[in-house]
């Protein structure tokens, strides 16, 4: 009888011991996890780079923008914010022809391309 308590006493000791080593185990492995995502959400050099051109072309399309007139200007704003909006979309919201709508923001869109390509070469 001592010797089959003695047993049950060192299978729990063992179990309580494994279930402590595991807990160890998983918090280490947890933490290895968030240091890689914490290198993950670090930009390096490339990102940071990707990240100032993405910037700078954004302030370029803005100086872009500004430099149409009103009806252009409202109207890409307009596009910009609703990038699915159709031409007849465009059409009812400016009270435009349909065939004047399509010229209009096929024109306003090469007007900035145009103007975009002006402004990266300076």
């Amino acid at each position: 009888m001592l010797n089959l308590l003695n047993l049950v006493r060192y299978n729990y000791a063992n179990t309580k011991n494994f279930k402590e080593i595991r807990l160890v185990k998983d918090e280490k492995q947890r933490s290895m996890q968030t240091v890689e995502l914490d290198e993950q959400l670090v930009p390096d050099h490339e990102h940071a780079l990707h990240h100032l051109l993405s910037k700078e072309r954004m302030r370029i399309l803005s100086d872009c923008i500004r430099g149409l007139n009103d009806l252009n200007r409202r109207l890409i704003e307009f596009l910009l914010a609703q990038p699915d909006a159709s031409t007849s979309d465009i059409e009812q919201q400016f009270q435009l022809s349909y065939a004047s709508a399509r010229t209009r923001k096929t024109r306003i869109i090469q007007a900035l391309h145009d103007c975009y390509l002006r402004y990266s070469k300076k």
